[in-house]
């Protein structure tokens, strides 16, 4: 077994289609890796984000058999040493260590090779599901090379099951939402025609950019500031994003039409049954007939005839969100700092440890004293 330590474009050129069999999902409980693992997302990363280009992949491989990869950039140079993230870090999902197989030795493997890649590293962040398989293994790992392990909380994300069909589905929906959309195609029709667009293939990328950012220009988003259109780092990593997943299948999204004028679009991400809700947004000026509902409805009738059995809402949890399910199942996140076993790491940890505790100190209500006398 060896280590390559590779720069991002190499480790793409080299092992790109290994390293994208193994980012592998799992539909029931949303354990696996989603598609921010994969490679159509590193490559839009190294596209936007300077720090992901600057960074190094590390590769565990038999010969020209891929056994798990790292990527991994330096976020800080602290003055006892380096402190790196995980590239995902810059933007990602449910992540954790890209492994052939779940074996221990794999992933301590690739937590020795920090000291080949960054000889000064002194710690190591990175987001991962909770209470996963990779998860366990990746503490596991890293005690298992005398690291010192901090984890903080994550706020969780909801997903909804598709289930059988369309009508079993709408069963476990609000009915006050479905009374409501009624009312809206109703209204509409008074207004123009629906019309909903697929857009899955390379050569529909460049209007589909273009769709987004006039939805983006009319949302409330964009007054906000919080849109796509208000973000160039954001809009850039979409961009690059759109054409590398489209060519490996991974990408679909779906646009609402009031007869030629958008009104609401959903992309989102496929993987192993399993689609990630990336961007939606809706124009402002048609609120009245709830596009992002309307069209989420028809996204949930269309991904079913894919194949599609769950639907990862990402992001926190929100109230829009939780209307598709009578019980809407969540996972949980946490962020993990791995410190080195080395005097310059033990002292980072136990600084940050008592930072944290002082912090927690200082947040406590003045009035707690007289409160409980």
């Amino acid at each position: 077994m060896a280590i390559s330590v590779l720069e991002p474009q190499e480790a793409l050129k080299r092992w790109g289609p290994a390293w994208q069999h193994l980012v592998r999902d799992c539909a029931d409980d949303l354990s696996g890796l989603d598609a921010s693992s994969s490679t159509a997302w590193f490559s839009a990363l190294l596209a936007s984000r300077a720090q992901a280009r600057e960074g190094r992949v590390l590769v565990l491989h038999e010969g020209d058999r891929l056994q798990g990869l790292m990527p991994a950039f330096c976020h800080r140079r602290h003055p006892l040493g380096e402190q790196l993230q995980w590239t995902t870090e810059l933007y990602g999902g449910r992540n954790g260590l890209v492994l052939a197989n779940a074996q221990l030795p794999l992933a301590m493997a690739l937590l020795r090779s920090l000291d080949k890649a960054w000889p000064r590293w002194v710690s190591l962040q990175c987001t991962v599901s909770k209470a996963t398989p990779l998860s366990h293994l990746l503490i596991q790992a890293a005690h298992g090379l005398g690291l010192k392990v901090q984890r903080e909380h994550v706020p969780p994300a909801p997903y909804v099951h598709l289930l059988d069909s369309g009508e079993q589905f709408r069963q476990g929906v609000s009915r006050s939402l479905l009374r409501n959309l009624r009312q809206s195609v109703r209204t509409a029709e008074t207004k123009g025609r629906l019309n909903w667009r697929e857009y899955t293939r390379a050569e529909q990328a460049d209007e589909l950019l273009a769709l987004m950012l006039e939805v983006e220009r009319n949302s409330w988003k964009h007054e906000a500031g919080s849109s796509v259109s208000k973000h160039p780092e954001q809009q850039a990593f979409y961009q690059a994003l759109l054409l590398p997943a489209m060519a490996l299948d991974q990408l679909y999204a779906l646009v609402l039409f009031l007869d030629d004028t958008p009104i609401s679009y959903q992309l989102g991400v496929l993987g192993d049954n399993v689609y990630s809700c990336l961007k939606i947004s809706m124009h402002q000026g048609f609120g009245e007939l709830r596009p992002s509902h309307l069209l989420k409805l028809e996204l949930f009738d269309r991904l079913r005839t894919k194949g599609i059995r769950t639907v990862d809402l990402m992001g926190v949890v929100e109230p829009h969100k939780l209307v598709w399910a009578p019980s809407t199942p969540q996972y949980e996140r946490e962020r993990l700092t791995l410190y080195r076993d080395s005097l310059a790491g033990k002292l980072l940890f136990h600084g940050r440890k008592l930072r944290d505790r002082l912090a927690a100190g200082n947040s406590m209500p003045t009035s707690a004293a007289a409160g409980s006398a």
